[in-house]
């Protein structure tokens, strides 16, 4: 896209693109309004969200305000799936990557093993607009009690490349 824009090929992307990122980076940042769901409002205040380019980078804690693990990865997901359908509303569709890894941000700097992995999964391995879970991933969800297994894994598929991803509910 950015090769279009600066050729002159497609001189509309950025704006088209702008449109398209910014209320799904708004969802992401700021979720659900308060009182439609508090569970999910209060969560939300973990997050960590910051956009560069079209890429954008999300981080939560493995466990926050008496939620665990098992917890979390199920607010990530519907937050990602938001976005994800969000962003398909205005005709794009992403490759995402999600994982578990070490990471660290603040206004300055973005240091992050997750980051790196997603961005590697993501312009290696995801070659399908969807959302990859990483081994690493996997191999946690694969540790949780039965209930949060259960439920995070009737929301995951394997592809025929044998990649595991989200199941994406089209929002019209």
């Amino acid at each position: 896209m950015i090769s279009d824009y600066d050729t002159g090929k497609n001189t509309e992307i950025f704006a088209v693109l702008k449109s398209a990122l910014d209320p799904a980076a708004n969802f992401i940042k700021r979720g659900h309004k308060q009182g439609e769901n508090d569970m999910f409002f209060e969560w939300n205040s973990c997050l960590e969200a910051k956009l560069f380019s079209d890429c954008l980078c999300v981080a939560v804690p493995l466990s926050y305000k008496g939620f665990g693990f098992g917890e979390q990865l199920n607010f990530f997901y519907k937050y990602l799936v938001g976005y994800q359908n969000l962003l398909m509303t205005h005709g794009f569709f992403t490759r995402d990557a999600v994982t578990i890894s070490s990471h660290y941000s603040d206004e300055n700097l973005i240091f992050s093993g997750g980051l790196v992995e997603s961005y590697n999964l993501e312009t290696k391995v995801c070659k399908n607009p969807r959302i990859m879970i990483s081994d690493r991933l996997m191999d946690e969800i694969f540790k949780l009690d039965s209930k949060y297994k259960s439920m995070l894994t009737h929301m995951l598929e394997i592809g025929n490349d044998g990649v595991f991803f989200s199941i994406t509910l089209i929002i019209t």
